[in-house]
């Protein structure tokens, strides 16, 4: 089974990426667009993964959640991977103010490395992938449009849970099937007021 986990996105930030996608592929580029009902925030790409590992795997995603406070994020600014001189994955960043997803991505490595799961060599950029780029046509336009965009690319919306998803790959594209949903119940840290001297 071919597993990732990942955050659902709103339908009103999702009409935004419907938006985005349509100005970007006016420039003519060869590339293969994400169907913007596919579009998610992955917190862990896990692969192929045995059947008998997804009772422990939610037990620990339900640990993940429970350490793990309600948070909001933005869209916020387009970007390319690895670079803009050979840019291969156009995609959409995340703005964090609370500091909520890479806490939540950390827990969630932690718990996944636990069972043999591979760390991610590689840093974490939250993000929404819009598109893979076949070839460097239009770079120059796409990178002048990219920069040219506000930076806020939607409102602030509340993250409460996220899903362990079963991905089925076809000619047709891929086919999600949500396996599990963990509702993040953490608290957020307070500070304890000051207990006041004791005059004796």
């Amino acid at each position: 089974m071919r597993l990732f986990l990942a955050i659902d996105i709103p339908s009103a930030a999702r009409e935004n990426l419907v938006r985005l996608q349509k100005a970007f592929r006016s420039l003519d580029l060869e590339a293969s667009w994400v169907p913007p009902a596919n579009v998610h925030l992955t917190l862990k790409f896990l692969g192929e993964t045995r059947p008998g590992q997804i009772p422990e795997l939610q037990e620990r995603m339900v640990k993940s959640a429970s350490e793990t406070p309600r948070f909001s994020v933005s869209l916020c600014g387009v970007g390319v991977f690895p670079h803009w001189r050979n840019p291969r994955v156009l995609w959409v960043g995340m703005e964090d103010p609370e500091n909520g997803l890479l806490p939540l991505i950390r827990r969630i490595e932690d718990e996944t490395a636990a069972m043999g799961f591979p760390r991610d060599a590689r840093p974490q950029v939250p993000h929404l992938t819009l598109a893979r780029i076949k070839s460097p046509k239009g770079r120059g336009r796409l990178r002048q449009q990219a920069e040219a965009l506000e930076p806020h690319l939607s409102a602030p919306f509340e993250v409460a849970s996220f899903q362990l998803i079963e991905s089925e790959l076809s000619r047709q594209g891929a086919r999600y099937t949500t396996l599990g949903e963990f509702t993040l119940t953490g608290h957020s840290p307070t500070h304890s007021p000051a207990t006041p001297a004791d005059p004796s």
